[in-house]
């Protein structure tokens, strides 16, 4: 499954995994990591398509389309709702 892996301190980057995590795996591993741009990740020596991640170095990571199960223009529509609290204006009349 394809997921957005946001390391703690460091810029996300997209990757591909066999499966979430247990709660006894302190490792991640990740196969084709790259930029959310599609370019290589500068910090991997050229060559590399496999890494392992430790989990307490994980934000936290985002299940893309295809790992949510949901068909494209749902999961579309979850992608463009925005949550924005407007201010409250009150009048008060004498």
């Amino acid at each position: 499954m394809q997921v957005i892996i946001h390391p703690l301190n460091e810029d996300s980057y997209v990757g591909e995994i066999e499966a979430l995590p247990g709660p006894g795996e302190t490792f991640l591993k990740v196969s084709s990591p790259h930029k959310p741009d599609g370019k290589p990740l500068t910090r991997l020596n050229y060559g590399v398509n496999t890494i392992l991640v430790p989990l307490h170095r994980i934000n936290f990571i985002e299940l893309l389309e295809e790992a949510t199960g949901l068909p494209g223009p749902q999961a579309a529509k979850m992608e463009e709702k925005e949550f924005v609290r407007e201010p409250q204006i009150l009048f008060y009349r004498d």
